[in-house]
């Protein structure tokens, strides 16, 4: 008969799968036999798991976290795991139903949705005893709402890597602990690093490190150069997100490295202007992301999906009214949904030129004649803004400006008109209008 082939060896391929690409091109991640049996521990964080309980998910199944939920009747007997083809949230709430699924994997955007969508209160959800919530950060106000939705399940929001395997960090949620993503599972162990790989204090944002002692490596196929940079001495994963640790040893999500707005020399965290944007009662979904500044080298904007209306100008003055000026979104688009991959997770590197599709041109607007105090703004703002073919109610941050150009017109407005002019006038009033009718009103 015919020989039949050699069985493969521990550290042989066994499977590849693929990040979310969210900022760039996906990256194919080599598992070996031996890196995927490494699981003496559950992927909850190690306590006892019943004998009979069944999982639903809805990840695509070339995904790490589709794998992992699909491997577990396979390592456990009596656990049965029904995988969505697509996320839909009646057919999510139908499947809990009919197999009374005890275990829901979600991540953060699908539980939204369900919740948004009011499947939960057409459908039996009342078999679900724990979800959990992967790949980015829960909101409080998203467990909020589903500790409501959900009271008798226990909420965990989970923190791992396609490359990292099996180490990861887990938090039942807590309300005293908003935003945190737990806790190393096991034997996973966490660091916070700074541009030295020396470990930064308590509080202080560095590079989020994951490895777990003894696990065989995961590497990216066929591309040594960016295992090298990716993978640290002793097992560690450089994971290119940053974060903190507070003292009890909780890991927080701060931003991913790539995903930093550096505007006029300050680092500006987009996921902390994601969580105040999405505080605001009009605001379903948040995006926030670099785009190109001729000055300050980068600036910040942001794609939302509205629940109910609301302005540019009142979400700007939302976020101004909690942070600081250059952490304000100087241009906003609205979108009907933000473009996501299979996993759920927003594709930023789509956005901008979502925004600027959205934008539109700019142009001298046809809005009758100026008045005085309106004519001479005007000229001010387009020697500071250096440019030309702009009308009294165009927006400043959408003209292109930045806090220099407004510190240098609200000088010039103090010199031609009044010295109590604050410097924050431009903020305040981001139109050559708005700024005539200040103008108009101290001078009375």
């Amino acid at each position: 008969g015919e020989d039949l082939p050699a069985p493969p060896s521990p550290r042989d391929l066994a499977e590849i799968l693929y990040t979310s690409g969210t900022t760039g091109t996906p990256k194919g991640v080599a598992c070996s036999h031996e890196n995927l049996m490494f699981h003496e521990l559950p992927p909850d964080g190690g306590a006892a798991l019943p004998s009979r309980i069944s999982f639903l998910h809805a990840f695509p199944v070339g995904t790490n976290a589709g794998q992992e939920v699909l491997r577990l009747p396979l390592r456990r007997t009596g656990r049965v795991a029904v995988a969505l083809a697509v996320f839909d949230p009646e057919q999510l709430g139908a499947a809990v139903a009919e197999h009374r699924v005890t275990r829901l994997q979600l991540v953060p955007a699908m539980a939204q949705v369900m919740l948004d969508s009011g499947a939960h209160q057409r459908h039996d959800l009342s078999s679900i005893e724990r979800v959990t919530l992967s790949s980015a950060p829960a909101p409080p106000v998203l467990l909020s709402r589903l500790a409501e939705a959900l009271p008798g399940a226990t909420l965990c929001n989970a923190y791992a890597m396609t490359e990292s395997g099996t180490a990861r960090t887990l938090l039942i949620a807590a309300a005293s602990r908003p935003g945190s993503v737990g806790r190393p599972v096991g034997k996973s162990e966490v660091r916070v690093v700074d541009d030295e790989d020396l470990d930064v204090a308590v509080g202080d944002m560095g590079e989020i490190w994951l490895r777990r002692p003894g696990a065989p490596s995961r590497t990216y196929y066929l591309d040594p150069e960016a295992t090298a940079a990716a993978f640290a001495t002793g097992g560690w994963l450089r994971t290119g997100d940053l974060g903190h640790l507070d003292d009890e040893g909780y890991l927080y999500i701060d931003d991913r490295k790539k995903d930093l707005v550096i505007s006029g020399g300050t680092n500006i965290s987009p996921a902390e202007v994601e969580r105040v944007l999405s505080e605001h009662p009009a605001v379903a979904d948040v995006a926030v992301f670099a785009i190109p500044h001729p000055v300050l080298g980068q600036d910040v904007a942001a794609a939302v999906v509205l629940a109910s209306p609301a302005t540019t100008r009142q979400l700007q003055d939302f976020v101004r009214s909690r942070l600081s000026e250059p952490k304000t979104p100087h241009r906003v688009v609205v979108l009907d949904q933000l473009p996501r991959n299979a996993s759920g997770k927003v594709l930023k590197r789509e956005l901008p030129a979502l925004l600027d599709a959205g934008a539109g041109a700019l142009g001298p607007a046809d809005e009758g004649p100026l008045s005085p105090v309106e004519t001479t703004v005007l000229a001010i703002w387009q020697e500071a803004l250096g440019r030309e073919g702009f009308g009294a109610h165009d927006d400043f941050f959408e003209l292109g400006g930045h806090s220099l150009a407004a510190a240098q017109i609200a000088a010039r407005l103090q010199a031609a008109f009044s010295p109590d002019l604050p410097l924050t006038v431009v903020f305040e009033h981001p139109t050559v209008a708005e700024l005539a009718d200040v103008v108009e009103a101290i001078r009375r």
